[in-house]
């Protein structure tokens, strides 16, 4: 349809769930993300951009709303595992990246925004405080069947290919003839950190992280 109306872009929004995808929403993504590139490669006019993000900060049915139920009905928080760690962007933020990556794509893309890893369970700790509860009302009840205790922005094979186009804007590009390499637009950056476990900032930071987003 995007090609039959001669659209310009087409932007597709995936996951980082998408990244070694062990779950239905996690394949679709990763099925969808193929999808779009292949469109790319065999069209004409209309350019096919993937935008991969993380998970949205007290998005609807994400983990800090449940907390916030938690808390308010039962004055408990329940953690599948203490040790579990996720990555975490603002809306406003997402959505400004989404909109760069949409302007900037020049068609066969998979961006990636710059993210900090935050542990699951000092937004527990953060949210009990400001209820002026405290960390005993935390229990750990074991991971969920096919649950990860850390995740990744890129595959293995993906990471020699990661470029930096600016301080919180992130490319996959696995085709080196792209013009942006060949004119220095963007530069290769092997010391991007995708994966949560070494992007985990500390209790403080993450309450400032908090703070900012209005939660």
């Amino acid at each position: 349809c995007a090609n039959a109306n001669k659209v310009a872009k087409v932007i597709y929004i995936s996951s980082n769930k998408a990244v070694n995808a062990n779950c239905t929403y996690g394949c679709t993504k990763l099925l969808g993300e193929k999808l779009i590139l292949a469109a790319n490669q065999n069209s004409i006019f209309t350019k096919f951009i993937v935008f991969r993000g993380g998970n949205l900060l007290a998005s609807e049915g994400s983990v800090i709303p449940l907390f916030k139920k938690q808390i308010n009905e039962k004055h408990i928080v329940l953690l599948t595992d203490k040790n579990m760690n996720r990555f975490f962007i603002n809306i406003p933020k997402a959505c400004e990246l989404l909109i760069e990556s949409a302007i900037r794509g020049a068609g066969g893309e998979i961006f990636l925004a710059r993210m900090s890893s935050l542990w699951i369970y000092d937004i527990a700790k953060f949210l009990a405080y400001k209820y002026g509860l405290d960390e005993s009302v935390i229990v750990v009840t074991g991971l969920r069947p096919g649950e990860k205790i850390t995740e990744c922005l890129a595959m293995e094979e993906e990471t020699n290919h990661i470029y930096c186009v600016n301080d919180e804007l992130y490319v996959i590009e696995t085709e080196d003839r792209h013009s942006w390499i060949k004119n220095g637009v963007i530069k290769k950056d092997n010391n991007f950190l995708y994966h949560s476990q070494d992007a985990v900032i500390s209790y403080e930071q993450t309450a400032e992280f908090l703070k900012a987003a209005n939660i």
